[in-house]
């Protein structure tokens, strides 16, 4: 469940953006990393939230008749990918796991999550908040829920429970906090589209 009390630009497809993962006690079976995409249409990163095992590639092909330079300074995957135009697509492997924030240095307002996880038991709310996984033991572990409006919410359980999981995260951050270009400097006001 989300509380959205705290916020109030909320769509009402947010609660799709909860990413729920099981960390089991002691070894987790072995990751497979994929191949990934996010693509920069209509000065947007979509989708905006994703979840990759360690190890994944993440395609971002410009859809945009304009320049992108998609970047991260995230201690779980700092890269810039540099200036590139309509039609053309750069990659960045993600081989750590943890939060990966990923930003335009053109347009401030250009913002995706990319959550990499070194566990194979991960799943994706549907737009009721539901979500199962599959191949899960018995076992102890952690559990941990993930929003980019709210930050990670952890809770130490054994499987199989007894009764549903109900989880609250509650959204308090702004959709796009305000943050620095990939120098480090604040951005350059926008010029109006003309569109």
């Amino acid at each position: 469940m989300l509380d959205v009390s705290q916020v109030d630009d909320v769509d009402d497809d947010s609660i799709r953006d909860t990413i729920v993962y099981f960390k089991p006690v002691g070894a987790a079976p072995p990751v497979e990393p994929g191949d990934f995409e996010i693509r920069t249409q209509r000065k947007r990163l979509l989708p905006g939230v994703l979840v990759v095992p360690v190890g994944s590639t993440v395609a971002f092909p410009n859809q945009d008749d304009i320049l992108h330079n998609v970047f991260s300074v995230s201690p779980a995957a700092n890269f810039d990918l540099g200036l590139y135009g309509e039609g053309e697509s750069k990659s960045h492997t993600f081989s750590e796991p943890g939060l990966a924030v990923i930003h335009c240095n053109v347009h401030h307002a250009m913002r995706a999550d990319v959550l990499v996880v070194d566990t194979p038991f991960f799943a994706r709310a549907d737009s009721d908040g539901r979500f199962s996984m599959e191949g899960v033991e018995a076992k102890a572990g952690e559990l941990v829920a993930w929003h980019p409006r709210a930050g990670f919410m952890r809770r130490q359980i054994t499987l199989p429970t007894e009764s549903p999981l109900e989880l609250e995260l509650t959204l308090v951050r702004p959709r796009i906090p305000d943050h620095l270009n990939k120098s480090g400097q604040p951005y350059r006001p926008e010029r109006p589209s003309r569109r």
